[in-house]
């Protein structure tokens, strides 16, 4: 029985295995993060995943991913602006080409990307807080 305020949680044993080994292998730097334990990270990773996926639905419909093989960019079209934006990695985090910063609603959409955001987190990478 959880504790008050608390819920449990059912994943399949696959999966729940997987978020150990990545636990496992990152345990030494989640700790500069304040992650300390197994449940602690679980819970970082979900919301991480419940934020990303409310900046997709609050920018999402004038932002839209442009799919490329350029391993070096992330091209976003800003339908408000009607621009095509280029977020590239400088000096280890995203930097948007138009806004000049790396802390602008393209770089939070970028974030947004699943596959960018799992290449991220591998590389041990954090989403900067978007104004």
């Amino acid at each position: 029985m959880p504790e008050k305020g608390w819920k449990t949680l059912q994943v399949k044993q696959e999966y729940e295995q997987r978020l150990r080994d990545i636990y496992e292998r990152r345990k030494h730097e989640l700790l500069d993060r304040n992650i300390r334990t197994f449940n602690g990270f679980v819970q970082a990773l979900i919301w991480r995943v419940i934020e990303s996926d409310e900046q997709l639905s609050r920018k999402g419909p004038y932002l839209e991913y442009i799919p490329t093989e350029n391993p070096e960019a992330i091209f976003i079209k800003d339908n408000k602006t009607g621009r095509i934006v280029e977020v590239t990695m400088k000096n280890g985090v995203f930097y948007c080409s138009v806004d000049q910063r790396g802390d602008c609603v393209h770089v939070g959409f970028a974030w947004a990307i699943p596959e960018v955001y799992r290449e991220m987190n591998l590389r041990g990478r954090r989403m900067p807080e978007i104004r």
